[in-house]
């Protein structure tokens, strides 16, 4: 079995879902048993209105990231599976005096012990409305017992700390026991999906120009040295506050951090693509990086 952790040295748009898309097809051609789960995902209000409001118009909130990962898969895996905690953002107004939120919608997907899989909704009600938005998500308010409505951080937090966690962790127990091999998808910059997961055989790091293979366990005793004080990034330092309860499940540390002491397995130069360019010139690239990934 080999757990394949796909994470970005970057903040954002390095390529890390084209690339874990590239690597399930790779393996899904040569018949390989193998599942992707990005265990949160995210979509911003304006920049990818046109899904959302896909999803909406199906009764459903999820993003790209995970319609990319799934499609082509031989299984019953939702996008709510592959991404069980997802969420809708948009940037708060710039004279706000609360704390800085842009969470407007989120899902928490959660299988029971049955398998059945629930979905908890947290709506921040004033921002959908003053947007206009409430329309596509009427579904949600009007038919759906499972939301919670927050009016600031605090109260998002506290929504936090109930679901996230049995969200990711039931879901991944559940693809974990199904599939021999899996692609993770980290978050962002985040250098893990979630903080305790250290069951890793391989990492591909992405980044723009060029893609890294790294031994998971030496990633993993690099994470282990790396401290959150160490993070520099212009974003948090911006925008997010580290006290958050998402930052006790999803690490502020990031994968550059974590790599830099160590030495890449194999490394490849990506030229300047075309989207249409992208997937198979990367599959192509994985013959080459594959000679050093042992699958079941």
């Amino acid at each position: 079995m080999a757990k394949i952790l796909v994470t970005s040295l970057s903040m954002s748009d390095a390529g890390k879902t084209s690339t874990a898309r590239a690597l399930l097809n790779y393996a899904i051609l040569r018949n390989i048993d193998i599942a992707p789960f990005k265990p949160v995902g995210e979509c911003w209000l304006y920049k990818d209105w046109s899904d959302i409001y896909g999803s909406a118009c199906q009764k459903r909130l999820y993003g790209n990231d995970s319609f990319i990962l799934k499609k082509g898969l031989n299984n019953d895996l939702t996008e709510e599976m592959i991404s069980p905690v997802f969420r809708v953002v948009s940037p708060a107004s710039h004279d706000q005096i609360e704390p800085y939120n842009p969470t407007m919608i989120a899902r928490c997907s959660r299988l029971t012990n049955d398998e059945e899989l629930i979905h908890e909704y947290a709506v921040n009600i004033s921002r959908i409305n003053e947007s206009s938005l409430t329309t596509p998500f009427n579904w949600i308010m009007d038919e759906n017992k499972h939301i919670h409505h927050f009016n600031n951080q605090f109260e998002l937090d506290e929504l936090t700390k109930r679901f996230v966690s049995n969200s990711v962790s039931s879901v991944y127990k559940y693809i974990n026991n199904r599939f021999k091999n899996l692609v993770i998808e980290s978050s962002g910059f985040s250098a893990m999906p979630w903080i305790g997961f250290k069951e890793i055989d391989y990492v591909i790091a992405v980044n723009h120009g060029y893609i890294q293979l790294y031994c998971g366990v030496e990633y993993v005793e690099s994470l282990q040295k790396c401290t959150a004080s160490e993070v520099n990034s212009n974003w948090l330092k911006n925008h997010e506050d580290p006290t958050k309860e998402i930052w006790k499940i999803f690490s502020l540390i990031s994968s550059s951090q974590v790599v830099a002491n160590l030495s890449p397995i194999y490394e490849i130069v990506v030229p300047p693509l075309l989207k249409t360019e992208l997937v198979p010139v990367i599959e192509n690239l994985f013959e080459k990086i594959s000679e050093h990934i042992s699958y079941d």
